[in-house]
């Protein structure tokens, strides 16, 4: 507790000097001086502090009573108390007369601003216990480290026999027409606008007492989100994508950042590290395509078929753009591939296609007969498209070709 007001002992000091004509001073239990309007009485020991706090009463010291007394000047003196028990004494310098109607608002001041602060100080440590929780149930090695989060969700009030999902939050900086770079404010600012909306994240991202919110790093935060058994998962995701539609709209406005959401399989407590990747490999299936939603999940098609294409080895790939390079360096290839990507789309339908395209079947004909030509593939079989349709996946303008054209 001395350690507590030693901490916030100069910010009460600053804040009064503003507000009062009149020199302070604050004390800890033992006497010493922790804060004053004069800095060289910091350090130093006040006795009649010790008398006030046993007293637990105002003092007050006139000019003649200060005469015989070292380290004491005339004013008032009266406990500061948390829950009721004298951790410091405020001391107001002046004329008894004049500085004691100041006494009790400073007074009240100071002991809600402890009560805040201290507030304050426990909910980050709660924070904290929560994130180290996490931490251990989104980590592949549990198994070494599932004894301690048991241990730790009970003290939080955790039921770690319930499954969750994970849903992860992607921050990202919406890019400014005026600048040639994003902006960077620093990791520090950024925690820090997550950190002060914690509560707002809350209350758009959570639903159940039992959900687990915790910030993961400046762009990051995660929920561990129970899962009712009676709610298919469609409905849910419909829900939260509503739910936190509101989120997303005052991040935008107030901090010009993007919320995209990525939600990962339900899991056992064991196998949250399974929906966590899940939920990641979703973030960065977003990030390098354009699949026309800020709002994924791990089992979505598109993203299936992304995260194929993008972990396709080295090897895979040299062999893909080999067989079609002429293909990929056609000086029309952004044409034919995304005609060839309306005619998959339409299930390889040329009047469909065309209809779609607003083009005559005989120019679509011709394309489509070009890209044969040009990667020795036949058109109107289904696994020679399926075979283009991945390359084309992975080539050189995949955010051009991507489902959601």
């Amino acid at each position: 507790m001395l350690m507590f007001l030693a901490n916030i002992a100069p910010t009460i000091v600053s804040n009064m000097t503003s507000m009062i004509d009149h020199p302070i001073s604050i004390t800890d239990e033992k006497g010493y001086i922790i804060g004053a309007t004069d800095d060289n009485r910091i350090k130093t020991l006040h006795k009649p502090s010790l008398d006030v706090i046993s007293r637990n009463d105002t003092v007050s010291f006139d000019n003649e009573q200060v005469i015989h007394l070292e380290n004491v000047l005339p004013g008032v003196a009266a406990p500061i108390l948390f829950h009721k028990r004298p951790i410091g004494v405020l001391g107001i310098i002046g004329k008894p007369e004049e500085v004691s109607p100041f006494m009790k608002p400073v007074k009240n001041y100071i002991e809600l601003f402890c009560m805040e602060t201290f507030s304050q100080d426990i909910n980050k440590l709660e924070n904290q216990s929560v994130n180290t929780l996490v931490k251990y149930l989104i980590n592949p090695d549990l198994s070494g480290r599932f004894d301690h989060a048991m241990q730790l969700a009970h003290l939080l009030g955790f039921d770690l026999s319930m499954n969750r999902a994970c849903f992860l939050y992607q921050l990202n900086e919406i890019p400014n027409p005026l600048r040639s770079h994003p902006s960077n404010n620093g990791t520090d600012h950024s925690l820090n606008i997550l950190y002060s909306n914690f509560d707002r994240l809350k209350y758009f991202c959570t639903d159940h007492r039992q959900d687990i919110l915790s910030i993961l790093n400046p762009h990051q935060f995660i929920v561990l989100k129970i899962i009712p058994e009676k709610e298919d998962m469609p409905a849910l995701l419909q829900r939260f994508k509503e739910k936190t539609a509101g989120l997303v709209k005052y991040f935008q406005s107030k901090y010009r950042l993007t919320i995209t959401t990525a939600v990962g399989s339900t899991q056992d407590t064991r196998h949250l590290a399974i929906s966590y990747n899940d939920a990641l490999n979703a973030i960065n299936v977003g990030k390098h395509t354009d699949l026309g939603s800020r709002f994924l999940y791990y089992n979505d098609l598109n993203i299936n078929i992304q995260s194929l294409i993008m972990n396709l080895i080295p090897y895979e790939k040299e062999r893909l753009h080999a067989a079609i390079h002429r293909f990929y360096e056609d000086s029309h290839y952004d044409t034919l591939a995304q005609t060839f990507m309306t005619y998959c789309r339409c299930n390889m339908n040329l009047s469909e296609t065309s209809r779609k395209l607003f083009l005559h079947r005989n120019s679509l004909v011709y394309r489509l007969n070009k890209i044969a030509r040009l990667t020795s593939l036949d058109i109107s079989n289904f696994e020679h498209c399926f075979y283009l349709y991945f390359a084309i996946k992975n080539g050189p303008n995949r955010k051009l070709t991507t489902m959601a054209d």
